[in-house]
């Protein structure tokens, strides 16, 4: 995997990525085979230079490092990937993508422990008995009954009228959580839904948060929560904008928010918008993955290789107590691009 890093690493800026933060990265992606997708968290306030990296499993083989697998941890992904890459297997039938977070804070690079976040079936997110089984089998121990019962509250209550689209098993935090991703609450109903699964902090700066975004973005797509013996005191905004920062206007005033309000420095913005677009062989033949050699040559003039790179959203993150938070979230990928699509 180290070997797709070094082919975008010189369009993150030092302003989003540091030194540091590259650093952990090149270590940790050293020892992880390649995945398909890479997204790199990047915190954009002032004096936050922390990144996390999430890549996206494929449901095939997943070649992982011997010293790893020794870890329980690692031998439950293990256990979660045999089972949803098994055509009978129940996480087969309820999960379409399963993804890898790690949070740099949370670990040491000598045996890096991941969160699993998996991306549900389409045809299961409204099923609440689904959802819960899906649940209970991202678990890797046994929940106590206290928490398993403010699960079963939550998720019973926030799928009258919404759906559950993600689910992480957040194993490297300390408290264990669950991580739970919803669509379909608009602003105007968040209120009532907080009341519903047992939000017991105040509420008036979150809703006008919740409108405020709602001027400035194209979509408010899901919401997170976390939920531990509790629900924990925090809720993260996935906020949406259609097409690239230089084709919709409405990026820039967006992100001219972000840094008017502190949320974002103005040197962040500026590596954010240059951030997007596409990275070949030709632009540094020294970085090139020697992996890709033989299919680039097999797919000759007939495919352009390139790795992809774009904004895929900006989250704004509400503790109650304190400071927001804003967060974007850099995607790349390799690819294979029609060269007649690209010509036209």
């Amino acid at each position: 995997m180290v070997d797709y890093l070094k082919v975008v690493a010189p369009y993150f800026g030092s302003e989003l990525v540091s030194p540091e933060a590259m650093f952990r990265m090149q270590e940790l992606t050293q020892r992880l085979p390649p995945f398909s997708i890479t997204i790199v968290e990047c915190r954009l306030g002032k004096d936050r230079p922390q990144v996390d990296l999430s890549f996206c499993v494929p449901q095939s083989s997943l070649n992982l490092p011997e010293e790893f697998l020794i870890h329980p941890e690692w031998q439950f992904l293990r256990h979660c990937h045999n089972e949803w890459v098994y055509p009978t297997g129940f996480l087969h039938q309820s999960l379409q993508e399963i993804w890898l977070e790690f949070d740099f804070n949370c670990f040491s690079l000598e045996i890096p422990i991941p969160c699993i976040v998996c991306l549900l079936n389409p045809l299961i997110v409204r099923d609440y008995y689904l959802v819960k089984e899906t649940t209970i089998r991202l678990h890797q121990k046994p929940v106590s009954l206290e928490r398993q019962s403010n699960l079963e509250h939550f998720l019973k209550s926030i799928m009258e009228g919404a759906s559950i689209w993600f689910l992480g098993a957040m194993q490297s935090r300390p408290n264990k959580s669950m991580k739970v991703t919803v669509a379909g609450i608009t602003p105007s109903r968040l209120l009532d839904y907080l009341s519903k699964v047992g939000w017991n902090y105040a509420t008036d700066s979150l809703d006008r948060l919740a409108r405020t975004l709602e001027s400035f973005v194209d979509e408010i797509r899901l919401l997170h929560f976390e939920v531990s013996d509790t629900i924990l005191p925090q809720i993260g905004f996935e906020c949406y904008l259609k097409g690239s920062p230089q084709s919709n206007p409405r990026w820039q005033l967006f992100l001219d928010y972000l840094v008017e309000t502190g949320l974002c420095t103005p040197g962040k913005l500026k590596a954010l918008l240059a951030w997007p677009g596409f990275s070949q062989k030709a632009d540094r033949p020294d970085l090139w993955p020697e992996s890709l050699t033989g299919a680039d040559l097999l797919l000759g003039y007939k495919g352009l290789s390139v790795f992809k790179r774009n904004i895929t959203h900006i989250k704004i993150v509400y503790r109650v107590g304190s400071p927001l938070e804003a967060k974007a979230y850099l995607a790349f990928e390799h690819c294979w691009l029609d060269v007649g699509e690209v010509r036209q």
